[in-house]
């Protein structure tokens, strides 16, 4: 079975004031390459103490594997937070 791939190369979390603001908390879009697919990771970023990567949206580089949706945080997070997440993952997967 061939090791899962590593992440070679970050993006700075994309953050836009109050469009990110959910729950009374804030969060950031960061983007993570690899060899086979880009990654959408959800990062909550505000107030202290911060939660790190909450959720992340995988999208293969093989279009015909479905991308997949993995939350990472135990407490739930607002609906329209995953929604605005998930389109956020679609808008900015690169183009084939």
């Amino acid at each position: 079975m061939p090791l899962p791939s590593v992440a070679t190369r970050r993006y700075a979390p994309v953050v836009a004031g109050d469009e990110w603001h959910f729950g009374g908390r804030y969060y950031g879009v960061t983007w993570a390459g690899s060899p086979d697919s880009m990654d959408a990771e959800l990062d909550d970023l505000a107030p202290a103490p911060e939660r790190g990567t909450v959720a992340r949206v995988a999208l293969p580089d093989d279009r015909a594997i479905e991308p997949t949706f993995v939350q990472f945080e135990r407490e739930p997070l607002p609906l329209a937070l995953v929604e605005k997440f998930i389109q956020e993952a679609r808008r900015g997967r690169p183009s084939a």
